[in-house]
């Protein structure tokens, strides 16, 4: 079985293409009458289903990693190593470099942040926004190649696109100096959670799969710090005033024996609105400090 090396250098094991066409309508097709409480009984009766979709899906992607010829997720072309990418798509990929070390906000190269240290300079992004969060990183722009990696993990569960992100966010924290020794303080990584009904829906927590995969690469442990207590919809076509009133309350943290900091990972960054709240509830409950980890900023 053919492997190759990835941009990190880690071994990428071969992995066969998903179809093109993802499903992308399948998360806003959620039926939101589900969410309502008399209801929530039934979605425990469904959930036992739901993993045996889990099984059968598992099953099927095994057969197809069998059979099926491995190709690029972004152009087709055929590959002879494993991996999500051929190389000229992995060269299109927009790796973030100096950013705003407050919201990760892209930025000129050498504007980052103060020399000599210091506290972070806020971006016209973020200048005047109260974050609860200390600083963010992303590792990429969600454009191109990286937006179809996302969503191939997020909607196809491709391992390959999976492992290839898990390694970008890792190389973005090194890039950051976030590695290793910056990260003593910072012992636990937990995760954007998603609604119990839309997880039961999905059969499966993407961004708590990265927070997995990124704890165990980088030493550290991996605590379902946060729930989603109230069903919103999706926040892709609101605006950032929307996004707040639409996640306001949304999430809670499990206040058993929190840690002091914490690092919160998702997949994408765009308004910061999720990651501000699940920040603040963390807050809210006795942890200190938070960073925000994300695959992409848009």
């Amino acid at each position: 079985m053919p492997e190759a090396r990835g941009r990190s250098g880690e071994t990428i094991a071969h992995a066969s293409a998903p179809t093109k066409a993802f499903p992308a309508a399948r998360a806003a097709a959620f039926p939101a009458c589900l969410a309502t409480p008399g209801l929530r009984a039934l979605a425990a009766c469904v959930q036992p289903l739901a993993f045996l979709g889990l099984a059968l899906r598992a099953l099927a992607r095994g057969a197809l990693a069998l059979l099926a010829p491995n190709s690029c997720r972004q152009c087709g072309a055929p590959l002879e190593r494993g991996g999500p990418l051929c190389d000229e798509c992995a060269a299109d990929v927009r790796w973030i470099g100096a950013a705003c070390p407050r919201c990760a906000t892209p930025r000129p190269a050498g504007e980052d942040e103060r020399p000599g240290g210091g506290a972070p300079e806020a971006c016209p992004e973020c200048t005047g926004r109260p974050l609860p969060f200390r600083r963010a990183i992303a590792a990429g722009v969600y454009a191109g190649p990286l937006r179809r990696l996302v969503l191939a993990h997020k909607f196809e569960e491709d391992r390959a696109a999976r492992r290839f992100l898990v390694a970008a966010l890792r190389d973005a924290c090194r890039r950051r100096g976030f590695h290793f020794s910056c990260l003593s303080g910072y012992s636990v990584l937990t995760s954007v959670p998603l609604h119990p009904l839309k997880r039961i829906w999905r059969g499966r927590d993407p961004a708590r799969e990265i927070a997995e995969d990124l704890a165990h690469l980088l030493r550290r442990t991996y605590r379902p710090l946060l729930r989603k207590i109230r069903w919103t919809p999706a926040q892709a076509a609101l605006s950032r005033e929307q996004r707040r009133r639409n996640l306001r309350g949304a999430f809670r943290a499990r206040r058993r024996s929190l840690p002091r900091r914490v690092v919160l990972v998702d997949d994408v960054l765009t308004t910061a609105t999720t990651a501000s709240e699940c920040a603040a509830a963390l807050r809210a409950a006795g942890v200190q400090e938070v960073i925000v980890l994300a695959v992409a900023r848009s």
